[in-house]
């Protein structure tokens, strides 16, 4: 190409970049809607939250009416001790009346989920569980496929699966598998020990090893796979 030819389709492409350019702009200033979509972050008004002059149910009310935003990110320091069901509902529905959208609960002072001791770990997941029940499933099912995208082993049980588990001769092999999965509920792990014909002592023989955990959530005890024992970086 000769040096001419060069300048000239160099003019006319940056011509027409500029006109495209221009065409954009004019297209979002004559939209109704706004270029981009944000949330507004409680942080952001924390002052005011701390001293008072307005109250944590009252903040997507302020963000859709004060700011004309739609969505907002709460921070669980401006209502640590309200970490109930009835409260959390009543939050959740303040923000729908006002169509507004719960993004999510930044969860401060709970520990450190990552935290290299193993029973600081356990304690810190024990705090964040009452946050995570907040979670409707659709976040739930969000949440698990962005870990999974990020290749973080994760399963997701949004119920308990009930106590029909397949045998194949080897308790303790059967046992391991399963809990490698998901945890098993107690009255789960006992009816599966009587259809295999065995004892308890099985069981009370796994978690001495430390091949089994024995967890109390909710009512409830579960017994899972501690995969620590074997050398993997997952989280219980």
């Amino acid at each position: 190409m000769k040096r001419r030819e060069f300048l000239e389709t160099s003019a006319l492409l940056s011509a027409g970049l500029a006109i495209t350019s221009i065409m954009n702009k004019n297209l979002i200033a004559n939209s109704d809607e706004p270029a981009f979509k944000i949330s507004l972050a409680q942080w952001s008004l924390h002052r005011a939250l701390r001293e008072g002059k307005i109250d944590n149910l009252d903040f997507a009310k302020i963000a859709r009416q004060e700011f004309g935003i739609e969505a907002v990110e709460y921070v669980n320091q401006f209502f640590k001790d309200k970490a109930v069901e009835s409260y959390l509902a009543e939050m959740k529905k303040r923000a729908e009346d006002y169509n507004v959208q719960s993004i999510l609960i930044m969860c401060d002072g709970e520990g450190r989920i990552g935290d290299p001791d193993q029973n600081a770990r356990r304690k810190s997941v024990q705090n964040h569980e009452k946050w995570v029940k907040a979670a409707t499933p659709y976040k739930l099912a969000l949440s698990y496929s962005i870990f999974s995208n990020r290749s973080i082993n994760t399963e997701y049980l949004s119920g308990y699966e009930g106590n029909e588990f397949a045998l194949t001769g080897n308790l303790e092999e059967d046992l391991l598998s399963i809990t490698s999965v998901h945890p098993m509920r107690k009255d789960a792990v006992e009816k599966y020990v009587e259809n295999a014909n065995c004892e308890w002592d099985t069981i009370e023989i796994l978690l001495t090893k430390g091949e089994l955990l024995e967890v109390n959530y909710n009512g409830n005890t579960f017994y899972a796979r501690n995969f620590h024992q074997h050398g993997s970086t997952l989280t219980d």
